[in-house]
């Protein structure tokens, strides 16, 4: 899924740092081996109505570019129900983009203390760490990391950089300094897509209003996150739409002319949206920049890409369909 659509790589809907791709206050040293495996592994819903609406308003103020307004909210947030875990992950972000990396270490802590198979918390608490100059918990919290998990393999080249660097890690981490002091891997979730709200479960056979009030609403994609975007033909826009129904206008004009169809590609976290009256197909890419990957279709419709890197588009006005090879 847009703070947490916790990927950055990494939203929960929303928020990530140079962190993991795609964080806790107290002050007070929190040993990751003290972290019961025994813990609940899923993070509960965010059931309580005071606590969502304060993570939502975190989240918004987050994409406004008002960072400590979206702390703040969090932290209250965190107080009305200190039990869901993706507050305290966009709360870890945020308090490691400001360098206030003792804090960090406490919230990523707290989030994987309510969530231990979310290896996004396991792989940032591990950074957090590394900045404090403590590699012995760095080590241990990456170790947390099992095969199979997405942030596995960034996990095991950690371990063999600290490894390299330092042998003698694990009898003195109280010395060891960091092993690299280059930028550090970003998250699979980015601080502008927050991790996507948990809510009350839906049951099969209904029908819900999700959000309303588009113009001329087409296409539907989905990211890594969970956050949905919507096509506005009529505005020749692209919205983004928060777990509780709040839409923030995404991307406008920047190429887009009647958008359509969409598809988008996890891999590369690129959208592909079909301009049916600008008879192109434009890409947006995680940051909402925009660019342009062919023209002269006729009235592209609808998109479909496939497990090879090719993308199919259906031309209204010729009744077929053409397939488009995207790079590696």
């Amino acid at each position: 899924m847009s703070l947490l659509s916790r990927s950055y790589s990494v939203q929960r809907p929303w928020i990530a740092v140079a962190l993991s791709a795609t964080v806790a206050l107290s002050v007070m040293s929190v040993c990751v081996s003290s972290v019961s495996a025994e813990t609940t592994s899923t993070a509960p819903t965010l059931a309580n109505s005071k606590a969502l609406v304060l993570y939502q308003q975190a989240i918004e103020a987050n994409a406004q570019g008002r960072s400590e307004a979206a702390l703040q909210l969090f932290e209250q947030a965190a107080v009305a129900e200190p039990t869901y875990a993706n507050t305290f992950f966009n709360m870890g972000l945020l308090q490691y983009r400001k360098q206030n990396y003792q804090k960090a270490q406490q919230a990523f802590v707290r989030s994987a203390e309510l969530s231990p198979t979310d290896g996004e918390s396991w792989y940032n608490l591990g950074l957090a760490y590394e900045k404090l100059n403590n590699t012995q918990q760095a080590l241990a919290s990456w170790q947390r990391i099992p095969p199979g998990n997405a942030r596995y393999a960034n996990a095991q080249d950690k371990l063999a950089e600290l490894q390299r660097a330092k042998p003698t890690v694990a009898s003195t981490p109280a010395t060891t300094k960091p092993a690299t002091t280059t930028t550090i891997v970003k998250p699979t979730t980015t601080p502008t897509t927050p991790k996507p709200m948990v809510t009350t479960a839906f049951k099969a056979g209904t029908v819900e209003l999700v959000a309303k009030d588009f113009a001329g609403p087409t296409g539907i994609a989905i990211t890594n996150d969970g956050t949905l975007l919507v096509a506005n033909y009529s505005k020749n826009l692209i919205e983004r739409v928060s777990g509780t129904g709040q839409k923030t206008v995404w991307v406008k004009d920047g190429g887009l002319n009647g958008p359509v169809g969409m598809a988008y590609d996890s891999r590369t976290q690129m959208l592909y949206v079909a301009n049916y009256l600008g008879n192109s197909i434009t890409r947006v890419d995680a940051a909402g920049k925009t660019s342009a990957l062919v023209s002269n279709l006729k009235k592209p419709y609808f998109l479909k890409l496939d497990n090879n890197n090719t993308l199919y588009v259906t031309e209204q006005e010729t009744n077929s369909m053409s397939r488009i090879k995207l790079a590696p």
